[in-house]
């Protein structure tokens, strides 16, 4: 998925350049992960997290935009 997109289905007011700075970081954090299913763990944690914080954002609970990506 690009950030274009992510930007989209998130309705998120940022610049597409902070979702890819964002989506780099995580994707370094996790440079030396190389077993399979470690991989697709940290895949749906990832989906399950974005899918909570843009409910929580877009519903009745107020939280700042700027924790979806904040988590360090």
């Amino acid at each position: 998925m690009h950030a274009p997109e992510i930007q989209q289905m998130y309705s998120l007011n940022m610049p597409v350049s902070n979702i890819r700075t964002k989506v780099r970081q995580e994707f370094e954090r996790h440079r030396y992960v190389n077993k399979l299913p470690v991989v697709d763990m940290l895949i749906m944690q990832n989906d399950a997290e974005f899918q909570v914080r843009y409910i929580v954002y877009n519903g009745q609970v107020s939280k700042q935009e700027s924790t979806v990506f904040n988590k360090g």
